[in-house]
């Protein structure tokens, strides 16, 4: 019953955050991000995905992509290590962006 109890806290308290004041994170102000204007009739990049390479080291909670843009979030699970994303269909001519569990683009591809 002890340890239980002492999870719960653990957990309670790994779920807070210091404010910026107390040293905590700053907010981040989003930054709009334009793709690469370059056309590319490579068949192995049906979604274009070089013209997003300027994404890769960003952190994608920082970043406003284009409206309209066909683009989904994918991201890797800090458990498993395993890609994971709301939408799990695969569309070719869509640009999947995916980060680590830092929200920072480690890659760009089609799907």
């Amino acid at each position: 019953m002890k340890k239980t109890a002492l999870l719960i806290a653990l957990f309670a308290l790994s779920a807070c955050q210091l404010p910026p004041e107390l040293g905590g994170p700053e907010p981040v102000e989003p930054v709009a991000f334009e793709p690469t204007p370059f056309e590319l009739t490579e068949p192995s990049d049906p979604c274009n995905a070089g013209a997003w390479l300027g994404l890769l080291g960003k952190n994608y909670r920082a970043v406003l992509l284009p409206e309209g843009a066909l683009t989904r979030h994918v991201w890797l699970e800090p458990e498993t290590g395993q890609m994971t994303s709301e939408m799990v269909d695969q569309v070719p001519n869509r640009v999947s962006i995916l980060t680590d569990p830092d929200d920072t683009v480690i890659q760009v591809f089609c799907g």
